[in-house]
């Protein structure tokens, strides 16, 4: 990672992949945006621009609201598949009393350590969701 001013992105979504797309153009320094094919394979109909998010949220990079839900019994960080999973879940573990604290890695460079810092600070508890795969 030793390129100067390289920005490495995430999305969850194809809204987000617009949004962030477009905060990349305008960007002056080398940006890099992860959206898995799998992904878009998933996602049924059309995408709604007009629900794209906010420019300055898409990349250069304090979590946007649509990114981030409140929560404070832990802290769960995920990007790309496990935003879909970890969303999938927040209902079932709410009604078990568990108040999850979600926050969507959209950029992994560079990392919004503020939103971060701020989560620990309500939960004191960390979960990272990877979908990273074994290998050896």
């Amino acid at each position: 990672m030793g390129v100067p001013g390289l920005k490495i992105a995430t999305a969850s979504s194809p809204e987000a992949a617009y949004g962030i797309t477009k905060s990349m153009i305008r960007d002056d320094g080398p940006c890099f945006l992860l959206f898995p094919v799998k992904l878009m394979n998933q996602i049924k109909g059309t995408v709604n621009l007009g629900q794209c998010m906010p420019l300055k949220a898409a990349l250069l990079h304090k979590a946007s609201d649509e990114s981030v839900k409140s929560g404070n019994a832990v802290t769960v960080l995920t990007y790309l598949h496990g935003v879909k999973e970890s969303m999938d879940s927040i209902e079932q573990l709410n009604e078990k009393g568990m108040d999850i604290d979600l926050i969507e890695l959209r950029a992994l460079k560079p990392l919004d350590m503020e939103t971060i810092r701020d989560s620990l600070q309500r939960t004191n508890k960390l979960c990272i969701l990877d979908e990273s795969t074994r290998s050896g």
